[in-house]
């Protein structure tokens, strides 16, 4: 309490030292925009968080969408295809056209890229590595950054693998 008494002395006049409600006051006005601005910056970072998770369910989807349709007979090109397909379809954004790269295998829409890899269990096993990107805008971050969103990015790889792999 001696540090209070000390800046209640120093900011307050001298009639109003003695009467507690001023000081009171004072900590209240003081607190509440701390308070609030520490509230708002935790509901946007949770926000983040969710969006954070949502994205990544949408790369995990792609990737094991493009390799079951791999495994399915799809060619490389239309296997990329579906991913991108089931990415658009649980709220990822594509652009108005894909682009096939045919040397490096990989289809980009938009935020949605889809490459076709080698495995991570065994490198013989094709696979699919997606990448979906998106964007959330700032709301109280942007009090302190020039920037007015910010873009999250999940990644995932689905591997066609035999049945004789996993025995």
């Amino acid at each position: 309490m001696p540090f209070l008494r000390s800046l209640c002395t120093r900011l307050l006049p001298a009639g109003l030292l003695p009467d507690r409600r001023g000081a009171v006051a004072l900590m209240a006005a003081i607190a509440t925009p701390v308070l609030l601005g520490a509230v708002a910056v935790g509901v946007e970072v949770g926000n983040w968080s969710a969006v954070q998770l949502s994205t990544q369910r949408v790369a995990d989807m792609t990737a094991l969408a493009a390799g079951q349709s791999f495994a399915s007979g799809a060619t490389i090109q239309q296997a990329a295809n579906a991913g991108a397909n089931i990415a658009e379809l649980n709220g990822a954004t594509g652009a108005q056209s894909r682009f096939w790269n045919a040397t490096t295998n990989v289809l980009s829409d938009g935020s949605i890229t889809v490459a076709y890899v080698t495995g991570v269990h065994s490198s013989s096993d094709p696979a699919f590595q997606a990448t979906v990107r998106t964007s959330v805008p700032l709301i109280v971050a942007r009090l302190v950054s020039t920037a007015t969103s910010q873009t999250l990015t999940a990644q995932a790889t689905g591997e066609v693998q035999s049945i004789q792999a996993w025995g």
